[in-house]
């Protein structure tokens, strides 16, 4: 059964496990019931509640039940604050990245033995991370942990959803709801449609933030609201604005000029509540799936029905890069908050300082730019990459455009 395990890691493009971390796996083996003995998933679930199968080996944590009901029996708001300074510490610039289940640090997969990591916020700078872990019961465990301290994460609440809200509960009694939450390196922003609710885990305060009229918080993040401050918001449907395909093809025609200058979303520092505009509209963000249909010749085929909905991904599972999730990221870097977003219907990609809003262009193709990506080094530098033409084209660090 090792042997079976070790070949599906293998395939997978998990790595290898040290010699020490199969030991863990079979003692925990040994444990489980015997309804599981004899089963290759008796040892994946060794495996599981090992945890740290990649270079990560802390203490046993406590079933996800224990754990729960610790985080509903408050602990002083002073203790919870030490223990995470307890996890303060210093060291070099630490690359997190996005994957299907969790993150990586500096190349190497984080898993959490509780369940799948299913959103978090991360500071590459100071090496602080907070994340979301869905037990499979309706409810999430929120942790904290700082990559230099090493160590086990740090319980500092969960989350309880009813209906389509969302309601947290801080190990030190701090309560805040509303439609979802995201996970930030310093702790916990709860997003509502008017008004942004941010959770500091080490002062324990709860703060409301209003958002400007005319403006809600955009539901997909796609950069760091804690660590850079800056919480993307999105202007407000009017009237009419949903299915107007004619005010959509004639915008879309202003843009072949460079004429478009919609600004349908803007960054908004939830310190000082000013905003960075930016020229990205909302009117490409959906995808559309056709239904009913049948040959007509050997080109066309005729549908009856067509669906369109606002989605992040094709029907096929790509990307669609039109959607203002793939336009836009923002993080810190060794030079600071910076926000790198393609603008003007595809056709710039420029980067935008956050901590005064100097704005520097990258690339500018009237052509359209197909889309970027962004990798922070080991230095702390930002590499960007735009795509377009089957080629990328990279910039080694956007500081240098200032």
């Amino acid at each position: 059964m090792l042997t079976q395990l070790r070949k599906q890691l293998k395939a997978s493009g998990m790595g290898e496990m040290t010699p020490e971390q199969e030991q863990v796996m079979l003692r925990n083996f040994r444990e489980t019931s015997a309804g599981a003995f004899g089963s290759i998933l008796g040892l994946q679930n060794a495996a599981r509640s090992a945890g740290g199968l990649f270079g990560r080996m802390p203490e046993p944590e406590p079933a996800p039940a224990v754990v729960q009901a610790a985080a509903t029996d408050p602990v002083d708001k002073a203790e919870l604050a030490r223990q995470l300074q307890a996890m303060d510490a210093a060291g070099p610039f630490v690359v997190f990245e996005r994957r299907k289940d969790g993150f990586s640090i500096n190349g190497k997969p984080y898993l959490d033995a509780d369940g799948a990591i299913t959103d978090f916020g991360a500071d590459g700078v100071s090496g602080a991370v907070s994340y979301i872990v869905d037990t499979g019961n309706g409810s999430a465990l929120v942790k904290h942990l700082n990559v230099h301290a090493g160590g086990s994460p740090l319980l500092v609440g969960t989350l309880g959803s009813r209906g389509d809200q969302v309601s947290y509960l801080g190990k030190d009694g701090s309560t805040a709801g509303g439609a979802f939450a995201k996970p930030t390196s310093r702790g916990l922003a709860i997003i509502r449609n008017g008004s942004l609710v941010t959770i500091d885990f080490r002062s324990g305060t709860v703060t409301p933030f209003p958002v400007p009229e005319g403006f809600h918080i955009a539901e997909f993040q796609n950069g760091d609201v804690g660590g850079t401050r800056h919480v993307l918001v999105e202007r407000d449907k009017q009237d009419g604005d949903t299915g107007d395909k004619l005010k959509e093809a004639v915008v879309g025609l202003g843009s072949l000029f460079g004429k478009d200058t919609r600004s349908d979303y803007a960054l908004l520092n939830i310190d000082t509540g000013e905003s960075i505009p930016l020229t990205i509209s909302s009117d490409r963000n959906t995808v559309g799936v056709a239904s009913g249909c049948r040959r007509q010749n050997g080109l066309v085929n005729r549908c009856a029905n067509w669906t369109s909905y606002d989605s992040v991904y094709q029907p096929d599972g790509r990307p669609n890069y039109s959607h203002y999730f793939w336009s836009l990221s923002w993080q810190s870097t060794s030079s600071g908050p910076v926000a790198v977003a393609i603008e003007s219907r595809l056709s710039e990609v420029n980067v935008i300082r956050l901590s005064d809003g100097k704005r520097a262009n990258a690339f500018k193709r009237g052509m359209g730019i197909q889309y970027f990506t962004t990798e922070t080094q080991g230095d702390g530098k930002l590499k960007l990459v735009a795509y377009w033409s089957f080629k990328g084209h990279p910039i080694e660090d956007v500081s240098t455009l200032f």
